[in-house]
């Protein structure tokens, strides 16, 4: 009673003077040190569990899933490599080879002499070597073999392909049916929804990485033909990629639109919003059909259309969304339909293209080709898609492409309308301001002169 006179707070004092002298000091204490032990167990576990996630990652980048079916498959495979698959090897290999035989003759001769003088010169073997020249393997030719190889049930590499798609499969829906079994039992916000998605989509795009290194390798280590030379590690390169994202396409491709979805909506956005402004100004990337031709009969108004080269640069570009399903086939029409636009942009500037040059033109080009950038054709996604999967292009000219299409979709996006016409896409600069840029410009800004290197091409033929 006088404890609760004193009040609140002094009850609850006396409370624990109460509970302490009926069980014991040393009791309380030992209550106190069970808690601790608890939040040290606690503190144990969620290392554990950051360590176990650190290693699991770990095992993801190296492959480890892939790399022990690799060595499973090698281990249990006791048939040896079919009669037919053999002789193609030696076969690919003596012509692949041709190619270095005949570099090094072209430096060890003249360059003056005549192609009639130099066969004369040569022997009959490598007259031989010459004719067999023109039959050198092309990619199609070396797809056509693997694609053979792979269907084939009782050959190692169709086998351990099998294995490894089925496990890619089986890895790819494992991880999204866990996120869906989260997802139902747990709100989470828009922020921690956008993260999961992001590990799910570098997982799986890591597992792409790891399922194309080793069939690529498992490949090159079979037929050594086909790591001979440079050329041939290309086109098996090529025939690898084509055979299996014809399968799995789909499910990679995902997670690339799903990754760039924001990104997809602002450029496809204000690309449409370019293309309602625009449509009232004159281009000069159109022209009329069949313009140079005198034919004053007539009667119907022509509609106006991309000029020559960026048709086919146009042509090429739907051919590289629309037809195939190699990221490295991707990058390669890319450059073509970059060749292109390039030859356009000389023609139009007379001079040769540099990136000032070719930014205006190349975000132009994007605008006034609908069939190429429509709203669902997921354009952001694919350059990101072959930007990934090709490691940016490498340091070259495709390296340069990527990087020259990347900046043309940012600077679509970037064009703010309201303050007035997109000067972005200006095709042409103030007369006074490009003769200063021109006595200023580097080297490096230019990409090259696409008619002079066809003009020296012709003339090296003709010699």
């Amino acid at each position: 009673m006088g404890a609760l006179a004193m009040g609140p707070a002094a009850g609850v004092i006396a409370g624990i003077n109460m509970l302490v002298a009926s069980v014991g000091a040393e009791t309380v204490m030992a209550g106190i040190g069970l808690t601790a032990s608890a939040a040290a167990a606690a503190t144990v576990t969620h290392q554990s569990k950051l360590k176990a996630s650190q290693r699991k990652r770990e095992r993801i980048r190296k492959g480890e899933w892939a790399m022990e079916i690799c060595w499973n498959c090698k281990q249990s495979f006791a048939t040896a490599q079919s009669d037919e698959a053999c002789r193609k090897d030696a076969e690919f290999l003596r012509r692949f080879q041709v190619t270095n035989l005949q570099k090094d003759r072209d430096q060890a001769h003249c360059s003056d002499k005549s192609d009639n003088t130099l066969k004369e010169a040569l022997s009959s073997d490598e007259r031989s070597l010459m004719v067999s020249l023109e039959t050198m393997p092309d990619d199609a030719e070396v797809y056509r073999f693997l694609f053979r190889i792979f269907a084939s049930p009782g050959e190692l590499l169709g086998q351990m392909n099998v294995q490894l798609c089925e496990a890619f499969r089986k890895r790819f829906n494992d991880r999204h049916q866990k996120q869906l079994r989260r997802s139902s039992f747990i709100r989470k916000s828009n922020s921690a929804k956008i993260d999961g998605a992001r590990t799910l989509a570098k997982d799986t795009l890591q597992d792409t990485k790891m399922y194309i290194a080793h069939v690529l390798g498992a490949t090159l280590q079979c037929f050594p033909s086909l790591a001979s030379t440079s050329q041939s590690i290309s086109s098996c390169t090529l025939a690898i990629e084509r055979i299996i994202y014809d399968d799995i396409h789909a499910l990679v491709f995902r997670e690339f639109r799903r990754a760039f979805q924001d990104a997809e909506t602002a450029f496809a956005s204000n690309l449409e919003n370019i293309r309602r402004e625009e449509k009232h100004h004159s281009s000069a990337l159109l022209q009329l059909p069949h313009q140079n031709q005198s034919d004053g009969n007539m009667r119907h108004p022509q509609h106006a259309m991309l000029a020559e080269d960026l048709q086919k640069a146009e042509a090429k570009m739907i051919t590289m969304m629309q037809e195939t399903s190699s990221p490295l086939l991707k990058l390669m029409l890319l450059c073509d339909a970059f060749r292109s636009i390039c030859w356009f942009a000389e023609k139009l500037h007379k001079s040769a293209s540099n990136t000032d040059m070719l930014i205006p033109i190349l975000c132009a080009f994007l605008v006034q080709s609908p069939r190429v950038c429509r709203a669902d054709s997921d354009f952001v996604a694919e350059i990101a898609f072959i930007s990934f999967f090709t490691n940016g292009g490498g340091k070259g000219v495709e390296g340069y492409v990527l990087t020259m299409f990347q900046a043309a979709i940012q600077v679509i996006a970037a064009v703010d309308l309201p303050s007035g016409h997109a000067m972005e896409l200006e095709l042409f600069f103030d007369d006074d301001k490009s003769e200063a840029s021109d006595e200023t410009e580097d080297d490096e800004d230019k990409f090259f002169d696409a008619m002079s290197i066809a003009t020296r091409e012709s003339q090296l033929q003709q010699s």
